[in-house]
């Protein structure tokens, strides 16, 4: 490594989910694209604090709405699971996308982001930067850790379209030209933070799902992340408040009404698709 290399050498580190086929693939990319130093698996989604994430959701949506998103939940797997995993494996190679990362890389386990773990983990990386790359918010007490920033990325245009279902919402709301990715400065609210880049996802109608426009925006967030890096890395990363004009902008976990709402709606086109084309 030269002096200059040296000079503007960050240690990064990196937030998935374990057993994340997806943020497994991000991270290798941000590896190969600067390098990262340490590598956080969230353990949320599995065992205790999966039941421990259900109750913090029941307690905040109550049972009619978290029953609700239980059965969407249950409708996607049904209608759109077998779907789902064919186009996952077309965008991302999962026999690349292992957990064997090369040895600078130090590998830490947490059982969730809010653990006294987690805090005692990232305090011991010593980091200049955290990249979250997965749908973890951090505690307020965490995003101060790291010396320089924690960024974060979002597969949805923040502000207008805020929460991890944001591709859903903006099909459902007859505005694809909304569907894409941000990355940007996280703080302590869900994609409220100052946007460093964005960039938008075109359809490929004949193709693409909102489960597939997800996927696509968030391995071009892989991109503008690596690009933020470098940003950093130069000392002239730069990042900007953007305002919505919009009453609404946080979207939730859809449920079962809004998938039956969104099916019919895709039949509807399919049928207006096939009338034109006669």
């Amino acid at each position: 490594m030269t002096d200059s290399e040296q000079a503007h050498r960050i240690r990064v580190g990196v937030l998935i989910n374990h057993r994340a086929t997806l943020g497994l693939h991000l991270a290798q990319y941000l590896d190969a694209h600067g390098g990262i130093d340490v590598l956080f698996y969230s353990h949320s989604g599995e065992g205790a604090g999966m039941w421990s994430r259900l109750g913090r959701w029941l307690r905040r949506n109550g049972w009619r709405k978290t029953t609700n998103q239980v059965l969407g939940r249950i409708y996607r797997r049904v209608f759109f699971g077998a779907r789902e995993k064919v186009q996952l494996a077309e965008l991302v190679d999962a026999d690349a996308a292992s957990d064997q990362f090369p040895e600078h890389v130090k590998i830490v386990h947490v059982p969730n982001v809010a653990s006294e773990e987690m805090e005692a983990a990232l305090r011991e990386a010593d980091l200049d930067v955290l990249c979250v790359m997965c749908k973890e918010m951090l505690p307020a007490r965490l995003l101060d850790i790291p010396r320089r920033c924690v960024i974060g990325q979002h597969p949805g245009i923040t502000p207008h379209y805020r929460g991890s279902w944001s591709s859903f919402w903006a099909l459902a709301n007859d505005e694809p030209n909304m569907i894409g990715t941000s990355v940007f400065l996280m703080d302590e609210k869900a994609d409220t933070g100052e946007v460093i880049y964005q960039d938008y996802v075109e359809i490929d109608y004949s193709w693409d799902t909102f489960f597939s426009l997800s996927v696509r925006s968030q391995l071009r967030s892989a991109v503008l992340m690596a690009r933020a890096l470098d940003d950093l890395r130069q000392d002239h990363l730069v990042s900007k408040k953007l305002i919505s004009d919009r009453k609404k902008t946080y979207y939730p976990v859809p449920g079962l009404t809004d998938f039956l709402k969104y099916r019919k709606k895709l039949r509807l086109a399919a049928m207006t698709s096939r009338a034109s084309d006669r």
